[in-house]
């Protein structure tokens, strides 16, 4: 059976922590899972980590990755993202898309209030972010 295990700032990975600090490992059978690259299995939100462990809960009698989403796409960006150089073309890939990026594109608040209103609310945080 997955159980969860929680910890705060892995040393083990480089990733940016999340408001509270927190990560969560899955083990199974008392064992850290661990990506096909050897590193340790850690992700920012309770919900998927429930999720991830759910999916080796479903684990009967072969691991048959297809059946097991969120830990297939979980493992393939953190393996990805521990090299420097996918690590950094992905981004560059990802930013020569962020001028079409719909947030880029707000409603005139004179024209639809409402719509404009949604906008702010939805993006205000992720716009902060990304000016960072």
């Amino acid at each position: 059976r997955a159980t969860l295990q929680q910890y705060l700032n892995p040393s083990s990975n480089n990733h940016t922590t999340n408001h509270d600090g927190q990560w969560y490992g899955i083990t199974l059978d008392g064992r850290m899972l661990k990506t096909p690259l050897g590193t340790t299995l850690s992700v920012p939100s309770i919900p998927l980590a429930l999720s991830i462990a759910s999916e080796w809960d479903d684990v009967h009698q072969s691991i048959k990755p297809a059946q097991m989403p969120l830990m297939t796409i979980t493992c393939t960006t953190i393996d990805q993202f521990a090299i420097p150089a996918v690590r950094d073309h992905t981004i560059e890939e990802l930013l020569r898309y962020l001028r079409n990026d719909t947030t880029c594109y707000w409603a005139d608040a004179t024209e639809d209030r409402v719509l404009y209103r949604k906008q702010v609310k939805c993006w205000d945080g992720l716009h902060k972010w990304a000016s960072q």
